[in-house]
């Protein structure tokens, strides 16, 4: 098909409107086959000479010398010579070559040469490119003033306030301020040391973002990052990393399949596979969704999180719906609280959870320049904290109770129990806990107690620290607490237990469990209404039970010892129990007693005051009764329909038979 132009000319036509068809014509033509655009080079007025030479070849040259400038649309040259060939619309610029596109990116260099037909410049020596956010340094710059594409080849850097990237290559995209390094990338930063062989980086709004393997190093506090995809905002000091990232510090090593952090509040979430490492009370958490404040030390794990707690000899493993590590100081003279509560830490993890999109991916340019982390209120840990006011608000129901049938008893108006969450200490806890439940204190119990706690004071469960006093500094004296809600398990070869909830402290390795708690330690079970347990070194030393206290030692296959009172409490020799002491009004008790040749005698049902079992080889081996005793023995072929003590239940099926159950 011929050219429309070609036809025109070609064809006669009256004279008076040649001229005006023919310039319609030649309009169309010139936008069909793209020669709208004026591409001729302009000489700028200024130059101190002006030859026009021709070639050997025929060529004809406009050379220009002493303050040079040339002009192709809204692109100006200067330099200090010039040499133009206007028929190949190439332009040659030697010494002090200053390249204005358009006001808006600006190229210094000692030398270019200009392709005015594909307006490309190839920029040499000393190349300096900038766009009033960042500075692009190199030796060999290859220019695209269409597309507005820089690139080089052979090492360059760009400078972004006081941010330095260098590499072999990169690629720098005006429009999006983007710049794509690869090959031995380095930033350095006031802050940040980063490496990789690739890497994306915004210049306006200072954001990295990562597409290869690389190490970030953090200079103020001496982090250290590992990852393979993600991005980080240089100015807000917020990022989120994927593709299973690493995070490791003097206090903690984290490692997730996504992981997103905030450098202001201090906080790190992980998401997917997450593990988190106290590296000086060498405890780990693990879960599916972690949360981590840095500033107060507290960590938080949910989605099936378990914690391990490592001795020398032996590892005690720790799961439940929710779990939360908090950190408290010594203070001066006692033992202060300090970022201890549960609501106050989880409320701070709250307002900063982030919520990750898994699915994101970096694409390697172009990529996304939203810098906003998502945060959103994470319902479980909302529930968590509901749960630690619960605990209370149920002890204020039982009070209440027993406030009822006082008042029936002695005819008088019940009192109302005050419906608040006390603020209360662990000593004052503990006298509380002994006096509301026993009835008395036991002298015996607490001349232990204070042997084993070495008189520990102010734990401080609940608080109403102010939120100021949580950003004090930390010092190296600290002593970390552990809070377990719903469905707690706790799992080492030596003693296992379960409960609703659970608190635990390093400062004397007691577990204390709410709520239908369960302890077994070999062949016996321990239930009651509220159950402490102390270990050392990961063995159980002492166990102390409040209200309901009930211990079942199987003695064969549906024969089991039996004690039961108010209180009891258990002593352990080499992590097994040894000795026994339950007190009640009154205590009671069946035991299975063996002649010399291990037949059984009978099954003594009896009740005293004080009743204590010794135990050898994990197994009730002596019962003595103290005060108020009074008994019956009973022949073997009677004792079905006495051989249970009230409450009894035999809770196998709820005892963790190995750490793994605790992953499930």
């Amino acid at each position: 098909m011929k050219p429309l132009t070609s036809l025109l000319l070609k064809t006669r036509w009256p004279s008076f409107g040649v001229k005006i068809i023919l310039l319609i014509a030649l309009c169309i033509g010139a936008h069909q086959y793209g020669f709208a655009q004026d591409k001729t080079i302009y000489i700028l007025p200024g130059s101190k000479t002006l030859r026009q030479i021709t070639t050997a070849t025929n060529e004809t040259l406009l050379t220009l010398a002493g303050n040079a400038g040339v002009r192709q649309g809204n692109t100006f040259i200067y330099g200090d010579s010039i040499v133009v060939n206007q028929a190949t619309k190439i332009a040659q610029v030697f010494g002090n070559v200053h390249i204005n596109d358009a006001d808006t990116v600006h190229t210094y260099a000692q030398y270019v040469k200009y392709l005015g037909n594909e307006r490309i410049a190839y920029v040499k020596k000393n190349v300096r490119l900038t766009d009033g956010k960042g500075t692009l340094l190199t030796n060999d710059l290859e220019y695209d003033l269409n597309t507005r594409i820089a690139s080089y080849e052979n090492g360059g850097k760009v400078l972004n306030g006081k941010t330095v990237l260098t590499s072999e290559s990169a690629t720098y995209y005006e429009s999006t301020k983007d710049v794509y390094f690869k090959k031995y990338v380095h930033l350095t930063d006031p802050k940040y040391d980063i490496k990789a062989d690739s890497l994306l980086y915004n210049t306006e709004i200072k954001k990295a973002t990562f597409i290869s393997p690389t190490t970030i190093v953090n200079k103020d506090g001496g982090a250290v990052v590992k990852t393979r995809n993600g991005f980080y905002e240089l100015q807000s000091g917020k990022a989120e990393f994927y593709d299973r990232t690493s995070y490791d510090d003097s206090a903690y090593n984290l490692i997730g399949d996504q992981i997103a952090l905030d450098e202001k509040d201090g906080i790190l979430q992980i998401d997917g596979k997450g593990k988190i490492i106290d590296k000086k009370n060498r405890v780990t958490a693990i879960g599916n969704l972690l949360y981590l404040n840095k500033k107060t030390q507290s960590f938080l794990a949910t989605k099936k999180p378990v914690m391990i707690f490592y001795s020398d000899n032996d590892s005690t493993y720790l799961a439940a719906d929710t779990l939360f590590s908090g950190i408290r100081l010594r203070g001066d003279g006692e033992d202060t609280v300090v970022n201890h509560s549960a609501k106050i830490n989880a409320d701070s993890l709250i307002r900063k959870n982030f919520t990750v999109d898994s699915t994101r991916k970096v694409p390697p340019v172009n990529y996304t320049t939203d810098t906003t982390l998502r945060y959103d209120p994470n319902k479980d840990i909302a529930v968590t904290i509901l749960q630690a006011e619960k605990i209370e608000r149920e002890r204020l129901k039982k009070a209440q109770e027993l406030e009822v049938i006082k008042s029936k008893k002695n005819n008088k108006p019940a009192k109302k129990v005050k419906e608040k969450i006390e603020v209360i200490n662990e000593e004052q806890a503990e006298k509380k806990l002994i006096t509301n439940n026993v009835g008395e204190e036991d002298s015996d119990l607490d001349k232990t107690k204070n042997n084993v706690l070495d008189s520990s004071k102010n734990i401080g469960i609940i608080s109403s620290m102010p939120i100021a006093d949580l950003q004090k500094p930390l010092g190296n004296d600290t002593i970390r607490y552990f809070l377990g809600f719903s469905n707690v398990r706790i799992y080492n070869d030596s003693l296992q237990a379960v409960s609703d909830s659970m608190y635990y402290s390093t400062q004397d390795s007691v577990f204390r469990m709410f709520k239908d708690p369960v302890f077994w330690n070999g062949k016996s079970q321990v239930t009651g209404d509220t159950i402490h347990l102390y270990t050392e070194n990961q063995k159980a030393k002492l166990l102390y039970v409040f209200n309901d206290a009930l211990i079942v030692n199987e003695q064969a296959s549906n024969l089991y010892n039996q004690v039961g009172g108010k209180t009891l409490k258990s002593f352990f020799k080499l992590g097994e129990i040894d000795y026994v002491q339950v007190k009640g009004s009154p205590a009671e008790s069946i035991f299975f007693p063996t002649d010399q040749d291990s037949a059984y005698i009978g099954m003594n049902r009896s009740t005293s005051d004080i009743i204590d079992a010794y135990f050898e080889n994990k197994k009730l081996v002596k019962v003595k009764y103290i005060k108020a005793v009074d008994g019956t023995l009973y022949p073997m072929r009677m004792i079905e329909g006495k051989k249970q003590l009230e409450g009894f239940k035999w809770l196998d099926k709820r005892r963790p038979k190995n750490y793994l159950e605790l992953f499930e």
